[in-house]
């Protein structure tokens, strides 16, 4: 039996923001799947248009065949859902023309039905991804039959995300899909199937909070095999860690092991110089070489603007945090709130609640937790904007993360919250923490920040 192995990772887009670990993302799954020698694999360019991908996917795959075992599409990218289902954005995707330009789900497993393959793998990483494909509660009856999945012998479909969820990058890779990777490399036995990959994923997502939950859909008896660890297998997961000497390394004693991460670690003092030389950076950046110039004035602050946006209590923020806080020893405090343990397909056989984390508190009250750039309006018939840079810190690295809030007029003095850009998060290291990465962290996330005021502003004085 052949089979079949179609990989796609979307990168730089026209109308959305770029995801550069989607790119990689796409090249590790190539990786794996090309070592195995199990699949015949097409990899899709990241620049191709909807007509090109279903051409190039209806001529790789044959059609009217007995002799094909298993067709297994990856994708990795922005991803929307609408009435009309899941749609794969692609780099010219435009949402006002969404059904033109993307790849709608159906359209892909219209393509795939043709070809009639014993088993349909679908891995998914992108946000909203997650949908009621093969067995949703609407569709449960007395005998328990799948209605979507018709026309499918088998089918496994893994999804990065719940349908209302985002899924989150690394400054590498997408963290669904290396936990792929670290699934295969946790195996020991030889034969790899499809449920250790999920059973993988359900245990390292729900161990980080519930901020992404990945989502299966399964058509099958559980027992396929995704593929046997052969010697090209074993020597691509090598090739993914080169050599490095650090404090886990074997040779290493324990005295050594601990010396090494006292290196690491810096007192408050140390840290505040570094943060002052943070706040000087983003006090001196200057908007430039922009038509905003003409109508806002930037201002870095020690607070935000706006008393009402409460960036401690942001459920993917908090939910992140919490995840980490123990495992990364973070210095803050997290809020819960207790809700009542629910099933909702069967009245509660279990009583009891559990905690939900709701807010979080930095606990190095010394230091910043929060420096906002603010891009104030010279005129209070437009929007301000304002890009919170927060810090949360530990004894050996602060993470930073940072949005863009865009806050719009609700009456003649007030204001409220508009559109925004979703939060992204990058770790500085203490013991390698200099100025020039730094700045150049700064310009780019600042220049995203401007791209999206251009857009946002146009579109406010212009709504379509």
């Amino acid at each position: 039996m052949s089979n079949y192995a179609i990989i796609l990772g979307v990168d730089k887009y026209k109308y959305a923001s770029a995801l550069p670990s989607c790119e990689n993302d796409a090249n590790l799954m190539e990786g794996l799947l090309t070592a195995t020698g199990k699949y015949k694999v097409l990899r899709i360019a990241n620049n191709a248009a909807k007509h090109q991908i279903q051409e190039e996917i209806s001529s790789f795959l044959p059609i009217d065949s007995t002799d094909i075992g298993e067709v297994l599409f990856y994708f990795s990218g922005h991803g929307k859902q609408d009435e009309q289902g899941m749609h794969y954005a692609l780099c010219d995707t435009d949402v006002s023309k969404i059904n033109s330009t993307s790849l709608n789900n159906s359209e892909l497993d219209d393509i795939i039905r043709k070809c009639a393959p014993k088993l349909y793998v679908k891995i998914i990483d992108a946000c909203q991804s997650g949908v009621a494909y093969i067995k949703g509660i609407d569709e449960i009856d007395g005998d328990f039959k799948c209605i979507e999945a018709k026309g499918f012998e088998n089918c496994i479909f893994i999804y990065s995300s719940l349908k209302s969820q985002s899924s989150y990058a690394e400054d590498l890779y997408s963290k669904f899909t290396k936990a792929i990777i670290d699934a295969v490399e946790s195996i020991s036995a030889p034969a790899v199937k499809f449920t250790d990959i999920q059973n993988y994923l359900s245990d390292i997502f729900n161990s980080a909070g519930g901020i992404q939950t990945p989502y299966f859909s399964t058509q099958c008896d559980g027992t396929e095999l995704f593929f046997e660890k052969n010697s090209n297998v074993l020597a691509y997961l090598q090739s993914l860690h080169p050599e490095t000497s650090d404090i886990n390394d074997n040779s290493q004693s324990n005295i050594d092991a601990v010396k090494a991460y006292l290196g690491k670690c810096r007192d408050d003092g140390d840290v505040k110089s570094m943060l002052e030389k943070i706040q000087d950076a983003l006090n001196n950046w200057k908007l430039e070489h922009s038509f905003l110039n003409e109508f806002y004035e930037c201002e870095c602050k020690t607070n935000f603007p706006y008393e009402y946006h409460r960036y401690h209590e942001d459920t993917s923020l908090v939910k992140m945090l919490h995840g980490r806080m123990e495992k990364e020893n973070l210095f803050i405090e997290v809020e819960y709130t207790s809700v009542k343990k629910q099933n909702p397909l069967v009245e509660s056989l279990f009583s009891g609640y559990k905690d939900i984390p709701v807010s979080y508190q930095s606990v190095a009250n010394q230091l910043p937790s929060v420096f906002a750039i603010h891009f104030k309006a010279s005129d209070s018939n437009l929007p301000d904007y304002v890009v919170p840079f927060i810090f949360v810190y530990s004894p050996t690295f602060f993470y930073v993360f940072t949005c863009t809030k865009q806050f719009v007029r609700k009456g003649w003095k007030e204001y409220e919250n508009g559109r925004y850009t979703k939060y992204v998060y990058t770790k500085f290291e203490y013991d390698s923490f200099n100025e020039s990465d730094w700045y150049r962290y700064q310009i780019k996330r600042l220049q995203e920040t401007v791209d999206f005021i251009e857009k946002t502003l146009l579109e406010y004085i212009e709504p379509k």
